[in-house]
């Protein structure tokens, strides 16, 4: 790994410092915009896909208000049309 030994300048600083602030002012406006919504979650059926929505999406959806919606992920094309159809 390089080291350098730029010193961060005032200037510096100050832009970083406003590029962390509206990313965090970001983050706390997207969750709430995003929460109407469904999220789709492309998993494989069968006991993986219970277990995810047994003990996984009701604890997302209770931390984010974010209600999860599981799609059965499939072998071969059928896979490629599921998540064509997920990101819809």
């Amino acid at each position: 790994m390089h080291k350098s030994n730029k010193r961060l300048n005032r200037r510096d600083f100050i832009k970083n410092s406003g590029a962390i602030a509206s990313t965090l002012a970001i983050g706390t406006y997207l969750p709430r915009a995003w929460a109407k919504d469904p999220l789709k979650v492309s998993a494989y059926g069968g006991y993986f896909e219970d277990s995810l929505a047994e003990f996984v999406y009701p604890e997302f959806t209770k931390a984010t208000g974010i209600e999860v919606t599981s799609v059965s992920q499939s072998g071969g094309a059928e896979w490629f049309i599921n998540i064509d159809t997920a990101v819809k």
